[in-house]
């Protein structure tokens, strides 16, 4: 998923000048550094302890300790003091072996980008960066150049910072290959560190540390905001899904009893991600082995991915996390919301259980203000999931299972909705690896098998056993997440 927040972090005043209005942010004690994208907001503090935020309050993200972390598209990414490189999985840091980076950027279009110690720059293709799980070594390509500090945009480019503090541009790095366009040296300004936002704003800190904006590669405009440390302001990707809460082995399933969530009631997961509610109406995140609240707004559902964490609450209103904390989605209203898909939201309505689709340039820059546009699937589905690869499925009101090969995250346009025969399903969740998992009117988990980029509607479906019946689950980065009828939560590895 995408996204796009600015979180300013100011210190030791607050200012208002040149329309930005400055307050000090959510008290974080020896704050180091700070990133924000698809309305979540991370950082680090002078202890090497990262945290995320939620609400007004700061909670720890995972335990490994990291000097410096990035949200975006690919994950969230952090390196350690010995310069080691970690992606967030399943709430907690898992090591990826191989080259070590002083500094990592996860703002692209699905890559990941780092600095070595001796200032060489790499990228990981997205091939490599949005499944990796903790297994196996990163694979990284080395970028013609050399740099102190480097950030991606999905859509507007990579700048970064190199030795001398001289700033230089490249218009894209593809997430495919990471090949670049070529640098363009960017003049003006000595640089410490510069951060490209979602929406390709690019904000930096100068060596006589001001805060500065740059509207176009030959100008920068100065932000009056006292003492600059450390901004960043980027974007993100993701999806996962949900699954039993019995302990069991079954069908190569190795399941144990997940973080102790009391009531659990759906959950979601990506980008190694993990949220979830419970039967009060209360949205979590999960960091390390414990469930802290996202936000402090009421929510049936909440979904995250690379449009951003998205939510519903018991009026069918939409919301999206920014800032940590969610805000209002003025327009139609929806039962069921997924922002899986490769940049676009989809939504089910109430009652009609009408299908619906907000295009990634309506969700990605949503952040709390206006009305936004939703276009009609021409399809009554009342469960709804997409991932990046391979489309779309849905459960109708009669719990038949609908396909989408494809949709557009631009368009919202879909390749049309085939039938999938063989099992009725109350729901069902792709995963950014095109995998598909689903929820039998019985209660009963199962997994579409033969999916590939020919055929996308697979060959069959796989029962997953379970010793408890189940409502929701989610799928991602080897990690299967399972809610029973009982409120237990499961998490199963395969």
């Amino acid at each position: 998923m995408k996204a796009a927040a600015a979180f300013l972090l100011v210190l030791g005043c607050l200012a208002v000048s040149h329309a930005w209005r400055c307050s000090e942010g959510p008290r974080l004690n020896y704050a180091r550094q700070v990133d924000a994208g698809m309305g979540k907001v991370v950082g680090t503090d002078i202890y090497k302890r990262a945290y995320f935020l939620s609400g007004r309050s700061w909670y720890r993200l995972g335990t490994t300790a990291l000097k410096h972390v990035s949200v975006g598209p690919s994950g969230t990414w952090g390196t350690d003091a010995a310069n080691r490189v970690h992606k967030l999985v399943a709430g907690n840091f898992k090591r990826v072996n191989g080259l070590t980076m002083q500094q990592v950027d996860a703002g692209g279009d699905g890559q990941v980008v780092g600095v070595s110690p001796s200032y060489r720059i790499y990228c990981m293709r997205e091939a490599y960066a949005l499944p990796y799980y903790g297994a196996g070594n990163g694979r990284w390509t080395n970028i013609a150049g050399g740099l102190k500090y480097f950030s991606c945009s999905p859509k507007s480019g990579c700048w970064g910072i190199n030795r001398q503090s001289r700033v230089y541009a490249t218009a894209g790095i593809s997430p495919t290959t990471c090949r670049n366009s070529g640098w363009r040296y960017v003049s003006g300004l000595a640089m410490t560190m510069i951060e490209v936002g979602t929406d390709g704003s690019v904000f930096g800190v100068s060596t006589t540390r001001k805060l500065y904006q740059s509207s176009t590669e030959r100008s920068q405009k100065l932000i009056h905001s006292c003492t600059a440390e450390h901004r960043d302001n980027m974007k993100a990707v993701a999806v996962l899904f949900l699954l039993l809460s019995c302990l069991a082995v079954s069908h190569a399933w190795n399941c144990t009893e997940a973080p102790r969530l009391y009531n659990a009631k759906q959950v979601d997961a990506g980008m190694g991600k993990v949220v979830a509610t419970d039967i009060h109406k209360r949205a979590f995140f999960l960091s390390g082995r414990y469930w802290y609240r996202l936000g402090t707004v009421s929510l049936v559902h909440v979904s995250v991915g690379p449009s951003g964490t998205w939510g519903t609450d018991a009026l069918s209103r939409a919301h999206k996390l920014v800032a940590g904390n969610f805000n209002l989605a003025n327009g139609l209203t929806m039962q069921q919301v997924d922002a899986g898909g490769d940049g676009q939201v989809v939504g089910s309505r109430p009652s009609n259980y009408l299908a619906y689709c907000l295009r990634e340039a309506y969700a990605l820059p949503f952040y709390g203000a206006g009305g936004i546009g939703w276009s009609y699937l021409a399809k009554a589905l009342k469960y709804i999931s997409c991932g990046p690869l391979y489309g779309c499925w849905g459960v109708d009101s009669s719990s038949r299972v609908y396909l989408t090969r494809a949709m557009s995250p631009t368009s919202c346009g879909t390749s049309g909705w085939l039938y999938v025969s063989g099992m009725a399903m109350t729901m069902i969740e792709v995963a950014t690896d095109g995998s598909v998992f689903g929820v039998s009117t019985r209660g009963q988990v199962y997994q579409r098998v033969g999916i590939s980029s020919s055929r996308r509607e697979g060959t069959g479906w796989s029962l997953v056993s379970m010793c408890m019946p189940v409502k929701h689950v989610s799928y991602d980065l080897r990690q299967l997440w399972v809610v029973t009828t009982s409120g237990l939560l499961m998490r199963c590895t395969h």
